[in-house]
């Protein structure tokens, strides 16, 4: 019926929306996949940097006690060396 064209018309062009919708929703699904593996690999590598940090922390908690015992012991770093170096090379009497 031609009064019902306009109605008809609407309606078709708000089903090809729909589809529209549902092909993009569809797109994004697929594409789902390597998005969630690209991710897993993102959290395993943080949660690998992570566990590092943690040892790291640990080594330096069992060797130095505190983290400022550890930048202390930076900052002095060369200067004990030279001392040891110094220290070394120093002939003992019975030498």
């Amino acid at each position: 019926m031609p009064w019902e064209a306009g109605k008809v018309k609407e309606e078709h062009q708000r089903l090809n929306d729909a589809l529209l919708e549902l092909t993009n929703i569809d797109e994004q699904a697929a594409n789902g996949r390597p998005k969630i593996k690209q991710n897993e690999n993102k959290i395993l590598a943080l949660s690998k940097e992570e566990t590092i940090l943690n040892l790291e922390k640990q080594n330096i908690r069992a060797s130095f006690g505190s983290f400022d015992a550890f930048n202390n012991n930076n900052d002095h770093l060369y200067a004990n060396y030279l001392e040891s170096l110094a220290e070394e090379s120093q002939v003992s009497d019975g030498e």
